[in-house]
């Protein structure tokens, strides 16, 4: 009779993957369905966040044979996709997380999983029948939904549809890579060249010495036949405006000088346009300034060893200073740690390295930071653990709290948070 029972359940449970999967899905082709998914490991997923890439929601269960069946082939599926813009998440009916988890461990299975054990998304989606997969655009919309078996065809005509559209860390990185060479390019446009630089680096040489002598006239000379495409160049701009500014009273007063500009008109044409090109070169100057701001900072983004503006360097360092003279050790500690990392080799960097040598070698510091740090990874544990339980997946949040108790014993926190849960659940902690 228990087996006759049992053989019943099972043909029930056949049925229930098998049924539906030909039936209209609530969610159908040509809809734009919004949700919101919280995955097994905390992470939160949105459709919005979603966008720009491909997407395949797999509803299945650990209990349901012709979706077991189907893992392999999602397995190649997500081989073969994983990275291209395409993004696979599997939204489970089993009732224990422990079951899934299990199962996602021992099957060697990467994508993320959602317990739908309250039905959300499955209600959402109409779905009926499992194991069914939805397919979306990178707009949001749904493309194609049924049995996981026979979409490889639909996908491989998705993605050639929109593999232009999809944002990869390829395309990102091309992207990247084509708006630095702009930068560049631009910049470069307010650069001066070499030999134009030196011309005009002799010339102002020349000048000041005449201008030490008195001999103002050769000054003016001097300045006049300074290339005009050298005033892109601020420092020999400002080199030349603070030259003439020393001088323009003795230039002034001078009638040797006034013979001279009466009778050489070019000289004066020449140093206006040198005049006019300084002015437009400060806009120049802001412009370089900008886009090689927006470069460093891609820059600091990429590789946080690369140096920072020092403005934001000092700050940091004020503010170490500062948690370290409130006695909030910890805080001050990690902020040093970020101005050595990102400081290079900086004043700022090289006395916030030797601030952290004595904090490390201080046993009491030491102490209180290892407890900051288990306290960090329990509280994270215990948004897990809340999850599980939010899912009605008690004993799920249970294991995590005894992990807890188990894994950081400094987790002071941590710990006093897990066993007030246990208690409250009715179980008695393992590791005290």
């Amino acid at each position: 009779m228990g087996t006759i029972l049992i053989r019943g359940l099972l043909y029930v449970m056949m049925l229930l993957c098998v049924a539906g999967t030909e039936l209209h899905a609530a969610v159908s082709v040509g809809q734009n369905p919004d949700y919101r998914i919280r995955s097994m490991r905390g992470e939160v997923i949105t459709s919005e966040k979603l966008r720009g890439k491909i997407v395949i929601l797999d509803f299945w269960a650990t209990w349901c044979p012709p979706c077991v069946d189907s893992m392999p082939h999602m397995k190649e599926l997500y081989k073969a996709t994983h990275g291209k813009g395409v993004v696979i998440i599997g939204i489970s009916l089993d009732r224990r997380g422990r079951d899934v988890s299990t199962f996602v461990r021992k099957n060697g299975i990467s994508w993320p999983q959602m317990l739908d054990s309250k039905r959300t998304m499955t209600e959402q989606f109409g779905v009926s029948g499992i194991p069914r997969v939805f397919i979306m655009g990178p707009d949001g919309k749904v493309e194609w939904t049924g049995h996981p078996m026979r979409m490889d065809q639909p996908i491989k005509d998705i993605y050639k549809k929109y593999k232009d559209q999809l944002t990869t860390k390829a395309s990102k990185q091309k992207k990247a890579a084509e708006e630095e060479a702009r930068e560049d390019e631009e910049a470069a446009a307010f650069e001066v060249d070499a030999a134009t630089r030196k011309q005009a680096l002799g010339l102002i040489a020349e000048a000041q010495e005449a201008a030490k002598a008195g001999n103002f006239a050769v000054v003016l000379q001097k300045l006049s036949a300074i290339p005009v495409e050298a005033a892109r160049d601020p420092e020999l701009v400002d080199a030349a405006v603070k030259l003439a500014m020393s001088m323009q009273s003795q230039i002034l007063k001078n009638p040797e000088i006034a013979m001279l500009i009466k009778d050489n008109p070019e000289m004066i044409r020449q140093l206006r346009a040198l005049q006019q090109a300084a002015r437009e070169s400060k806009s120049q100057k802001k412009a370089l300034e900008k886009l090689r701001g927006k470069k460093i900072e891609r820059q600091n983004t990429a590789d946080p060893r690369k140096k920072v503006n020092p403005k934001l360097l000092a700050s940091k360092m004020a503010q170490a200073e500062a948690a370290e003279r409130g006695q909030d050790l910890v805080k001050a500690y990690e902020k040093y740690q970020w101005v050595i990392k990102r400081g290079g080799d900086s004043e700022e960097a090289k006395k916030a390295a030797a601030r952290v040598r004595e904090l490390e070698a201080d046993e009491t510091f030491a102490e209180r930071y290892e407890s900051h740090k288990q306290d960090e990874k329990g509280k994270q544990m215990l948004k897990t653990a809340a999850s599980y339980l939010k899912a009605d997946e008690k004993e799920g949040a249970i294991e995590v709290y005894q992990e807890i108790l188990a894994k950081y014993p400094k987790a002071y926190f941590a710990r006093a948070a897990a066993k007030e849960a246990l208690k409250e659940l009715g179980v008695k902690a393992k590791k005290d």
